[in-house]
């Protein structure tokens, strides 16, 4: 009979979990940077005893999402009829 190996299984970015600091430093910003993308909603974290954790692809999410308070730009200079 042979004998047939299990791989183990592969680490993807949905099953990897960063912790806070791993969080900062793969994002390159700041704590405050940080707590502010939980609290506004654009980064998801999970909360484990006294720590958070942070999967991977939250992390790509809310970098590659636009974020809510963007300023709203105008291809015109002025109302028309006015100078």
């Amino acid at each position: 009979m042979i004998k047939q190996r299990v791989a183990p299984p592969r680490t993807t970015a949905d099953t990897l979990l960063l912790t806070f600091r791993e969080a900062m430093e793969f994002l390159r910003v700041s704590r405050s940077t940080l707590y502010r993308l939980m609290w506004s909603g654009q980064l998801r974290g999970h909360k484990v005893g006294s720590t958070w954790r942070f999967y991977e692809s939250d992390l790509l999410d809310a970098v590659a999402s636009p974020t809510l308070d963007a300023p709203v730009t105008s291809l015109d200079s002025g109302v028309e009829g006015q100078e």
